[in-house]
């Protein structure tokens, strides 16, 4: 029942924004629409049982590796500061992935499917 009201209080929301200013509203829901495009993944991840490690990684290399950050990176730090940065940082994030796994494994932390 909660969640019935709140998809109603969800959609009248967007209703009055959309009365209030169009273009903003459709700009809003692109971008929030991108957002849940990068979160859908790990769910997907998650739901066919990856390695919480895959799915840590995923979550923290892709906002750095996308590919406007790095042409923004190219043209004003240059080439091989990018490189550099994206060699140096690729190892961290798999070895902070490595420590989190270890660290919620001996929590007895455990992937479960979502209730139905």
């Amino acid at each position: 029942m909660t969640i019935f009201i709140l998809l109603i209080l969800t959609i009248l929301c967007l209703i009055i924004s959309f009365i209030f200013d169009k273009n903003k509203t459709v700009e809003a829901l692109k971008r929030g629409f991108k957002m849940f495009l990068n979160l859908l993944t790990p769910f997907i991840l998650i739901l066919i049982i990856v390695s919480i490690r895959n799915i840590f990684i995923y979550i923290i290399a892709f906002p750095t590796m996308k590919i406007p950050l790095l042409t923004f990176e190219i043209s004003f730090l240059g080439l091989k500061f990018t490189l550099l940065r994206t060699i140096v940082s690729l190892p961290i994030f798999v070895l902070i992935a490595i420590i989190l796994e270890f660290y919620l494994k001996n929590k007895n932390f455990e992937v479960k499917e979502p209730s139905k």
